[in-house]
Formats: structure tokens, sequence, C-alpha cells
């Protein structure tokens, strides 16, 4: 057709719109995916959703298009789209191509999920265009192009054959003959990423949905409205699910449960009632929560972020729910079978398909080169190798990355530690209690002594406080009287006089000269919230650090709460020399000049009129709440009057109050409580 085509600006307006919002899905996909992975291969696993934005777009162009709904290259090239409207559209055949490249690009993008953390980057490019090319333009002619799904009867309003089905199973059979990574323990190390994430792919969802119908109507309105209300009754359900089988939702339970009815309303969003949609939501939500659990229960494949058992099982399951569900052929409004047999017959066919065809491109791509990443790689993370890269670093003053976390993430040291050597911890030491995570016992309660850094302990899945143990000598075994022992994960080295190691005996400052060297792990972690004071505020056994203190006096042990001034002679603020010392400890020797920290005994004793009077900084400080000012007119000015050499000064940390070491119950002692019981941890000596 010549000239200018007569297309409707309504619907292309809103067809651009939803291309783009599809588009965005992709980013929000790598913020999802790369928030559950561990910090050392968020960039890699990112990077493996944004890739194919690059190279699928240019594969569609090229001829994937043309493949996908000609099957032929009629359309190589966009050759002709521009001046023509699209069968039974109102749009141009170029932005219905447009807006269908930005399906096949996150349907790419989604096999990731069951990849990540082990699988070759080179290997993984080369994968996914073998696979969009034999696999996803295939199946997408089958169903939308006219193919045999299509002539049988089966319904896909948006994907979830095509997109959600086709994934998933292809992430479950190259995770299967992937193999397991070597090290499956561990946590998201950013929840917030993954609630930005789903967010960005609930709202994407829009012209995912939306905007397969293919115009500005009351379709297009059915079918979004259907979206939402199935991811808000997924994401309810999800959670109660949750709160009933684990005790506590979660706010990455939350957003799978989300995406899990995103999956389950997509192959049927145009098809099914408002109500419908909310059984939808809900029967998507508990069949993906149970596909959830068998798995990791079963762990015979390491789907490492439930791609196949959110985006495989949820697509098969709304589909199925179509043959149900659906208002002009469903079983519960009077239909026949035909609908039903239609749908079970085309998901399966996908998920067969895909499956099958995925097998054979890894074991084919298996024999000719190497898939999977060494164990050294693996184990160190794939950012920095694959991509010459980290993504969390702070630049010091000489322009270099300095990390400043320590080299596994908190998740992996309580891991590593649990794994080892049990110590119990005395809990009349502040310090040592504020680092104490829990207590597998004997009663199967579950009571959290204190979480490390906000985090509870992963390991044994009961908990009970220990009392009464002996608070002079960290014992090494099991307390015997009570037949239960405190996990913790750092202690001080015990002082051989047997007195208080934080007491004046020790001196005020010292030195330690540590023999780093490359592959070492320091063994610490830093807080580095005040620029002035670069605070130990984390041992852990095996590390470079521990190794010092194994074999210095206690006048020379690093001990938590410990201030590091400088390192090998340079000072600077807190973030670079703790960088600093992450990076020249890989290369040598450090020479670290220590300040130590102490543990005041503050006692006040108020009237109901009279206040504290203490500011305090409201940042998450892993050693206790920063003290920012002392007020003239309060009772903690009154006892530094009283008290010359116990003086509480801004930038000391007040670690417990009444006993308690929780943030929380410490503000709110200290606004409340007429009698204060405080242990201050100061650096003024």
């Amino acid at each position: 057709m010549a000239g200018t085509p007569d297309s409707d600006a309504g619907d292309t307006s809103f067809m651009a719109i939803s291309a783009a919002l599809v588009l965005l899905m992709t980013p929000g996909l790598a913020f999802y995916y790369g928030g559950m992975v561990r910090e050392k291969n968020i960039l890699n696993t990112m990077m493996m959703s944004l890739i194919s934005m690059g190279l699928v777009s240019a594969y569609w162009m090229a001829c994937g298009f043309s493949i996908a709904f000609e099957m032929n290259m009629e359309y190589a090239g966009y050759k002709g789209l521009t001046n023509m409207i699209w069968p039974a559209t109102k749009i141009t055949g170029l932005l219905f191509a447009t807006y269908q490249m930005t399906f096949a690009i996150i349907t790419v993008a989604l096999i990731s999920g069951s990849l990540v953390e082990r699988m070759r980057f080179s290997a993984y490019l080369i994968f996914i265009t073998i696979w969009f090319f034999a696999v996803y333009c295939p199946l997408c002619y089958w169903v939308w192009g006219g193919g045999w799904i299509f002539q049988i009867g089966a319904k896909d309003f948006a994907g979830g054959t095509v997109v959600h089905i086709s994934s998933g199973t292809a992430g479950y059979v190259g995770a299967a003959i992937l193999g397991k990574r070597k090290d499956q323990a561990h946590t998201p190390h950013n929840v917030p990423f993954v609630i930005l994430g789903g967010g960005l792919l609930w709202f994407g969802w829009t012209g995912f949905n939306g905007g397969s119908a293919l115009a500005s109507n009351w379709l297009a309105a059915l079918a979004v409205t259907n979206t939402f209300l199935a991811a808000a009754l997924a994401m309810t359900t999800w959670s109660i699910l949750e709160m009933l089988t684990d005790g506590k939702p979660t706010a990455v339970g939350a957003m799978t449960g989300a995406v899990a009815g995103l999956v389950g309303i997509t192959p049927i969003a145009g098809f099914v009632s408002p109500v419908g949609s909310l059984v939808v939501g809900v029967v998507t939500a508990a069949c993906c929560t149970a596909a959830v659990k068998i798995a990791a229960r079963l762990r015979v494949v390491d789907d490492t972020l439930d791609c196949f058992t959110v985006h495989g099982v949820g697509g098969y399951v709304g589909a199925l729910l179509g043959g149900l569900l659906d208002t002009s052929g469903g079983l519960l409004y009077g239909h026949s079978a035909h609908l039903m047999g239609a749908q079970i017959i085309g998901a399966s066919a996908g998920m067969a398909f895909s499956g099958v065809a995925t097998a054979l491109i890894f074991i084919v791509l298996s024999s000719v080169m190497k898939v999977r990443v060494d164990d050294k790689m693996e184990a160190d993370g794939l950012d920095k190798p694959s991509h010459s890269e980290v993504a969390y670093a702070m630049k010091s003053m000489d322009g270099s990355d300095a990390i400043l976390a320590a080299q596994q993430t908190i998740a992996d040291d309580m891991m590593r530690f649990m794994t080892s050597q049990r110590q119990v911890a005395a809990p009349e030491d502040p310090l040592r209690s504020l680092l104490c995570c829990a207590a597998p016992g004997d009663t199967g309660t579950s009571q959290v002594i204190q979480p490390y850094m906000g985090m509870t302990a992963m390991g044994p899945s009961g908990f009970t406080v220990l009392n009464g143990n002996d608070d002079t000598e960290p014992l090494m075994e099991e307390h015997e009287e009570q037949g239960k022992d405190v996990i913790c994960c750092c202690c001080w080295p015990k002082d051989e006089s047997g007195g208080d190691e934080h007491g004046t005996n020790l001196p005020p400052t010292y030195t330690a000269q540590l023999d780093g060297r490359p592959g070492m792990d320091l063994g610490a972690v830093f807080d580095t919230t005040e620029d002035s004071k670069c605070i130990v505020a984390g041992l852990m056994p095996g590390g470079l650090m521990a190794s010092y203190n194994a074999n210095a006096s206690p006048s020379q042990a690093i001990k938590q709460g410990d201030i590091v001034m400088s390192v090998n002679g340079m000072m600077g603020p807190a973030g670079e020399i703790a960088g600093r010392i992450m990076t020249e400890g890989a290369m040598g020797r450090l020479t670290l000049n220590m300040k130590r920290g102490k543990v005041l005994k503050v006692y006040l004793n108020k009237g109901a009129a009279q206040s504290v009077g203490v500011g305090i900084s409201p940042q998450d400080n892993s050693l206790g709440i920063c003290v920012q000012d002392v007020r003239p007119d309060g009772m903690l000015q009154t006892w530094n009057l009283k008290n010359p050499g116990k003086m509480v000064r801004p930038g000391d940390r007040i670690v417990s109050v009444n006993g308690q070491t929780s943030q929380e119950a410490v503000i709110t002692l200290l606004k409340t409580s007429n009698e204060l019981a405080m242990d201050v941890l100061t650096w003024s000596v």
C-alpha cells in the first residue's frame, strides 16, 4: 500500500504507550532478579536481562518478526510495514511489530532467572540467540501467527504459553543440565530492589495485557482491570499462605505473589470477567506457592529465582483456568469441554517443545564450549570477572574503587560461622550480646537474643534464649546445664588476666600489624556511618584479623568497637580507610593505628518532668545509637559534671539501656523510663 496508512490516532497512541510499558518491564525484571541474588553477582544477573533488549531487538527486526508471524521472510528488515495497516487492527504494521518485539525481549530475559550465578555470559549470549530463533519464533507462530495451536482453538490473550510457559520451562531444563550452584544458601541481598522491580513489572503489565487488545477499546479496559485484580488477590493470598505456613509474611513473598497473579491472568486477561480474575489470582498464587515449597524441599533442580515455579506453573495454571472461566467457552459458563481440551493441548505442547528444544541447545553448546563458570569464579562472584565492575563501591579521594563491605555478605558470614565452631557469649557484655544471633535449643521455641546487623540466623529452625550461663568466660562447647547453646557471630578474645577486657588496664591506642595476602578474607565488618570513625563492627572466625588476634596479646588484639585511625600511615574519611584496608590487605602488610573502645556504665534517675537531655542520630548504626549532642539542661549533663572520668560525649554510642540492645527498645526507654542503666561505647580515652 503506497502513501500514508489510514491508522487510528487513538489506537496508535495507546499501542505506542503500551509498547513503552512492556519495554520498561525488562529493566524492572533486572531489578527484581538482581535484588534476589548475592551482591557479588548482581551486575551479571541484571545484564542477563538487559542484554536481551539489545540482541533480541536486532534479531526481531532482521527476520524474527517475519518468521514469528508469517513463517517466511516477507517482512525481513521490517520491509513494507511502515505503509500498511496490520490486519484486524487500526495501527500500522510497524507499530505492531515494535509492540511484539517487547514481548520477545522479556521472554528471553525471563529464562535467566533459573541460570544466574553460574553460567558464562558468553555462553548465555549464544544460548539465547539460538533459543530465540529455534523456540520463540516457531511457538509464536503456532499460537498467534495462525499456526496449529491457534487452529485447534486454544486461546492465549497475551502470552501465557508463548512467553511464560516457554521461558519458565526453558529455564528449568537449562538449570537441570547446567547443574546446581556450589552454594545455594543465601537470602536476597537487596529486598528494596526486589520490591522496585516487582512494582515496575506490575506497572508495565498494564501494557503487556492491556495492549494485547491491539486497540484503545472496551477489551483493553477489561484486560487492564483483570490484570490489576488478579495481581492484588495473588499478592494477598501469597502473604496469607506465608503467615499460615511460615509465621510471617515477607516483602519478597508479596511481590512474588503479585508476579504469579500477573502471570496467571496473562493468557486469559481479555476472556474472563472481573470476578473470574479474582479466582485466577487466588488459585494461581496457591499453586505457585505450593510449587515453590515443593521444589525447595526436593531440591532436584537449582531453579535459582523460581522462574519455572512462578512463570512455568503460573502460565500453565492460567491457561487451564481459561478452559473453566472463559465467558464465551468455559465449562463454568455451560460450554463444552472443547476449549478446555484445546487449552491443555496448547499449553502442554508449548511446555514440551520448549523443554526438548532447550535441552538439545544446551547439550550441543556443552559439547563445543564451556558453558559453566569455574568453581573459583563462582565462589568469588561473576561481576568483576565478567564485566570488570562491581555494584557496590565508593570512590576514594584518589579515584580508586574502595569496597566498603566485607568480601562476603552478612548472610554468608553468618552461615560460614554457623557451620563452624559455636561459641557462647557472655550476656553481661553489651557489645558482645549485641552481635549475638540466636540459639538452637531443645524446646522448639523461636526467640532471638539479638539479630546480627538486623538479621536473624538462617540455620536451625528452633531458637531459645540462654540464661544463667557463666558470664566470665566465652565457652566453646554446648552449655550442659540447659542443653542449649548460643551462636555468637562475634566474640572478643578473653583478657589474659581474666578481667574486663574493656577496662582501664588496656591502653587507649595501639598498633596492629597484619600480614595480608591475596585471596584471604579480611573477616571484618566496618561501620562507616560517621565519616570520622571507621569502627570495627564485627570480626568473623577464619579471617585475617581473627588470625592476627590468635597470636596477639590482649593489649594489641583488635576488638569489636575499636576505631581504625590510619592504614599504613594514611589517614582519611572512614569510608576511605575501610576501602584501604580491603584493597591493601590483599597486597601485603597492614599497619593499623587503632583506638580502643571503652564501655561506660551510666546510671540516671530522673524525675517525671526531667529529660535525659541527649540528641540521638537517626542513622541506623550497627553498634548502638549515636549521640549527636548532650544538652545542658538534661540529666546526662548532670551525670557528666559529677563524673568527669566517665563523660558521655557527642559521637559516643548508646549500646544498651536497662539490658535492652535493640534500637527501638533503647529509644523507647530513653523517652519513657525514669531509671536508666546505660552502656555507652566511647573512644574519648
